[in-house]
Parts: structure tokens; sequence; C-alpha cells
């Protein structure tokens, strides 16, 4: 069982948190993990359109980015979310409308990409690209990232962390090399940062000693099954918290009331803060390429 970096990463923090976002639970209250959450999801959709269906038309690429915010907001309401009254619409419109205009009007690609698909999903490897393309005649792809507020003197620290993630430096090139045959030699993180504005861009090269290490680690030494590894253990281990329930910077974990005051009864977890939603598959995102059957994140 291969498992997406999502999955993984959030497993990594805490196996429990994984546990309780696989059975869906979220908070009843929308909040602004959801907000930043659905308007990256509009921008993705618009970035899709463009690429995808190589669109030049700004007012079907904003409109396909409402679409994909809207459904995700009409989707809370109908799964009995609460959205609160400081939970700005229009805001989130602007800045979907904001970062796809712009990208309508300036070459946000890097040097040398020529896309050849978008939100391309690699089914038996558990991910979906944003964007995949070559780059002198190499695999490679890029990934969209979208930043709520982020002080520029922070932005080459914010950057740098991609050279090193287990999404875009392992588990993507590792996927995409098996795919095509071919080894992917570098990628692309292309960062929307929404306060202020601003759009940037890095190319990394791929460190594939590191990404071998990590597909032992990931898959067992002999990559065969015959040694557990970290995605076995994964499938068999009993849940485990962890002590990152309340960081002392970025978010508290969003399951720590489902912990600490609940106790993981899912009845009392129904009548205080948490609700189960079925995740919404995002229609918006197809485009007019074929993609690989398969799960996805």
């Amino acid at each position: 069982m291969i498992y997406s970096p999502s999955q993984t990463k959030t497993y990594l923090t805490c196996s429990t948190a994984r546990m309780l976002n696989q059975e869906g639970w979220t908070s009843r209250v929308v909040g602004i993990r959801d907000w930043i959450a659905w308007v990256g999801q509009g921008v993705h959709a618009g970035l899709a359109h463009k690429y995808g269906w190589k669109s030049e038309d700004a007012k079907a690429v904003v409109s396909a980015g409402y679409t994909a915010f809207q459904a995700e907001y009409e989707h809370a309401i109908k799964s009995g979310r609460i959205i609160p009254n400081t939970f700005y619409v229009s805001e989130a419109k602007a800045h979907i409308e904001r970062c796809l205009e712009y990208a309508m009007k300036n070459d946000i690609l890097p040097a040398g990409f020529e896309v050849e698909r978008t939100e391309q999903t690699l089914g038996d490897y558990n991910c979906i690209l944003d964007v995949v393309g070559k780059r002198n005649g190499k695999p490679t792809f890029i990934d969209w990232k979208i930043k709520n507020k982020l002080r520029l003197d922070y932005l080459d620290q914010e950057l740098e962390k991609y050279r090193y993630d287990w999404k875009e430096a392992r588990h993507y090139p590792w996927a995409l090399s098996e795919v095509t045959g071919q080894r992917v030699e570098d990628y692309s993180v292309v960062m929307f940062i929404l306060q202020p504005f601003k759009v940037v861009q890095r190319t990394y090269e791929v460190n594939w000693k590191m990404v071998e290490r990590w597909a032992q680690g990931c898959m067992g030494p002999k990559l065969t099954g015959e040694l557990d590894g970290l995605w076995d253990t994964m499938t068999y281990e009993e849940p485990w918290q962890s002590n990152m329930c309340h960081p002392a910077m970025g978010f508290p974990c969003e399951y720590l009331d489902a912990c600490w005051t609940y106790d993981l009864d899912r009845e009392k977890m129904k009548h205080g803060g948490l609700i189960q939603v079925e995740r919404l598959r995002n229609q918006t995102l197809a485009t007019s390429q074929e993609t690989e059957q398969g799960g996805a994140i």
C-alpha cells in the first residue's frame, strides 16, 4: 500500500489525527483553514482551466475558480457545517480573481517548462501533480502553492523548505519517474502570496540519493515488501498520539478537543464541536487531458 504525502505526513505527526481525518472529522464551524483551502481550490481550478484547456479567456478562467470555491462553500452548508459571519466570501473571490488575472497577464511558468497535463493523477502512487510537463526533453512538474500571509523577509526561508519536503522533494519525483520511466531531475514551486500580494517561483534539483533512502524507508529496505516499511506500519499499527497537540508556533491540532475533551468518543464528538463530512471530489479540476485511473490525495 502506498499512502499519499498528506496522509503520511499527518501520520508522522500523529496517527490519531490521521485516523480522524480519514474518518472525515472536522470542526463544525468553518474557520480560517477552510477559507485558505477553498481559496486555494479556486486558484488551482482556474489554473487547471488555463493550462489544461490552454484557455486565453480570462473570464472563463476566473469563473472556473469561482465555481470551485462555491462548490466547497455549498458542500459545507449541505453537510451541516456552520459558516460564521466573519467568513468573507467576497474577499475570498477577490483573492481568486487577483491570482488568476495575474496568471493570465504574466508568464508564471518556470523557464523552459512545457505543459503536458494538469491535475495529473498517478493512481498507483496515490498522488495528484498540479502540472506535469517537460524541460529539456525530461519529465518535470510544478506544484502551485497558496499562502494567505507571509512577511517577505521570510520568503527565502519559506521557499527553501520545498527543497526537502516530503511531497515535492521525494514522493512526487519518485512517482513521476516510476510512471514515465525517466528520472525527474528537477521540479518547480510557484507560490501565490495573498497578503501582501506577490507571485514567486523557484526550481529545485532532485536529490536522488535522498529519494532512494526515502523509498527504502517507506516501502521496506528491499523494496519488495519482505521487510516492513513505513507504509506497512501505517496499515497495521494501532493509532498513537503525539505531543504536537498545541505547538508553540502555528495552529493547534484541529482534533485537540476530540482527544482532550471527548476522549475520542464519537458520540460526544458529534454533540460537541466536531462533525463528520464526506470529502468533495472537485470536478472543476478535471481537464481535457486523460488521467490514469486510481486513488488520489
